[in-house]
């Protein structure tokens, strides 16, 4: 899910307005910037770091 989305509040795609050109822009940038932040490891270390906290509460 986007950041600044909540969930359960969008209709179903079929129903949803086309996106505007700044969404649909920013939308492949998330998805670049994503892409980039798995090839260097980070969601991996992200996904450590979290369980790690998580852990020593």
């Amino acid at each position: 899910m986007p950041p600044g989305r909540k969930r359960g509040t969008s209709k179903a795609l079929a129903a949803e307005e086309p996106l505007a050109e700044y969404e649909r822009v920013r939308a492949q940038t998330m998805m670049r910037n994503n892409q980039i932040l798995c090839s260097l490891g980070v969601t991996t270390l992200a996904l450590v770091l979290n369980i790690s906290s998580w852990r020593s509460v």
